[in-house]
């Protein structure tokens, strides 16, 4: 931990710095959701739509509300339409999207964040 003695912040500094962060966060949480979806498991899209709603922007966390999201995150076998296992068109669907659409986007959403103002 560092500690400044004898420094004073400007007036307002902590808020200024606080919504900032906040604008910054929103910036991820929205650039996540959105890069997320080619990769989030498909039939209905209703995974996708819970995925973008059920988490307020801002919050650092996407939270499925769904039944079924904790098993098809690590079991979802990438088979459906879109899938990454898929006999007719390979795609980006199936289990971990987030972890590999990460992989794949994390210095985009990183540099995203760093222009956000």
């Amino acid at each position: 931990m560092i500690r400044f003695l004898g420094v004073q912040m400007s007036p307002g500094f902590e808020k200024e710095a606080a919504e900032l962060m906040h604008r910054k966060q929103v910036q991820v949480d929205t650039d996540v959701a959105k890069r997320m979806e080619p990769y989030t498991p498909k039939k209905t899209g209703k995974k996708i739509d819970i995925g973008a709603t059920g988490s307020p922007r801002g919050s650092g966390t996407v939270s499925y509300k769904s039944g079924i999201a904790r098993e098809n995150y690590y079991e979802n076998r990438g088979t459906g339409v879109g899938g990454m296992n898929a006999k007719k068109s390979r795609g980006l669907r199936g289990k971990q999207w987030f972890a590999r659409m990460k992989a794949d986007h994390k210095a985009d959403i990183l540099k995203g964040a760093q222009n956000a103002k």
